[in-house]
């Protein structure tokens, strides 16, 4: 049986962590590319002339449009074409990592992971998700390698807003219950191989990290201040999750947060469409009346939505969008394939309106 365990190459986590980047840079040259939205970089830029002056190593912003897209893909490839860089960097959110992930894959270039909030797992995996210009999705990108170097500074974690720590814990949450799941239908996973012992051990880490962490992790950042509750929870959004979902696989949470969006809760941030996807994994599981009251006091607490209205969606939903969801649960490469079950358009509608109805009774 062939297992595959995929990481990256080295995490490193710390308060002003950032103000070492050039040390990271220098491994592999002097001359990084930056893609960073404007007001991503702008927040750290005297961080970022700090560290290359301090390491001798040269950053280029090559901006960051917002949207991870092939043809801001492109547009990046091209400056690469026009001079010579020795690493890339994807300073932000998921979207600006996710497209320096492709870019230093096309470019054959060691890709450094720097993310300033962790409302996803998307630092530490080698996956990239491609959107188009209307942020509908397109199709998971599987790069050569992960990230050479994933850099967070717990800090500027800690100074982001604390909805996407919220979130980012929504998405880890998700990641020990899917991986269990996958572990049942043996599944194969993003690296196309088994699950390791390892991988699995560490989906479970990372619940049992949220549990024990995530309300002491939410006061730190209201407070903007780094605490060890604070980095273990984001260690937990990033590295244990990230290696979770992508050496053991991803299951019905995930599918169901896509059909969410298409529902309609276009506002609503990946983490917490993912941690309402639990809810409706675990009525399809037939999890016990224990599990679902643990996960939704645990969402009260941490501020993680409860119903449709949470996420905004409301009780008129058209048919016709009722079967578009029909038709992404039921493709072939849906990450619904991980559950030892079969679906349809009124199976969907039923278990999303029933997953509705549980915060009144639990």
């Amino acid at each position: 049986m062939r297992k595959v365990f995929l990481s990256p190459g080295k995490f490193v986590i710390g308060k002003d962590e950032l103000y070492h980047l050039g040390e990271h840079i220098r491994q592999f040259g002097s001359n990084a590319l930056l893609l960073a939205h404007k007001d991503d970089s702008d927040r750290v830029q005297s961080i970022l002339d700090e560290t290359c002056a301090k390491y001798g190593v040269k950053i280029v912003n090559g901006s960051f449009k917002g949207e991870c897209t092939y043809n801001e893909v492109k547009r990046a490839k091209n400056m690469c074409e026009k001079q010579s860089y020795d690493c890339i960097i994807g300073l932000g959110g998921g979207k600006a990592i996710d497209t320096a992930k492709c870019l230093a894959d096309q470019c054959n270039l060691p890709m450094l992971s720097v993310p300033t909030i962790v409302s996803t797992d998307a630092p530490c995996s080698s996956m990239a998700v491609i959107y188009d210009e209307n942020h509908r999705y397109v199709e998971n990108y599987y790069t050569k390698r992960s990230p050479a170097v994933v850099l967070i500074d717990s800090q500027i974690i800690a100074n982001a807003p604390e909805r996407f720590l919220v979130a980012g814990i929504g998405d880890a949450y998700a990641t020990y219950f899917e991986a269990e799941a996958c572990m049942r239908v043996n599944a194969t996973n993003y690296g196309q191989g088994k699950s390791t012992l390892a991988a699995f051990e560490l989906a479970k880490l990372c619940y049992k990290t949220l549990l024990e962490n995530a309300e002491m992790a939410l006061i730190a950042c209201r407070e903007h201040v780094v605490t060890p509750a604070l980095e273990n929870v984001i260690e937990a959004n990033t590295l244990l999750s990230g290696i979770g979902f992508e050496s053991v696989g991803l299951a019905a949470a995930h599918c169901f947060s896509t059909i969410l969006f298409e529902l309609g809760a276009i506002k609503a941030m990946h983490g917490e469409l993912v941690a309402f996807g639990v809810l409706i994994q675990f009525i399809l599981e037939n999890r016990s009346p224990e599990q679902i009251k643990a996960t939704l006091d645990f969402y009260r607490k941490v501020g993680l939505p409860l119903c449709l209205k949470d996420i905004g969606i409301d009780n008129n939903v058209p048919d016709e969008v009722w079967d578009i969801a029909s038709q992404i649960a039921c493709s072939p490469t849906s990450t619904m394939r991980n559950m030892p079950i079969n679906i349809n358009t009124d199976t969907i509608k039923a278990v999303i309106l029933y997953a509705d109805k549980l915060a009144d009774v639990y």
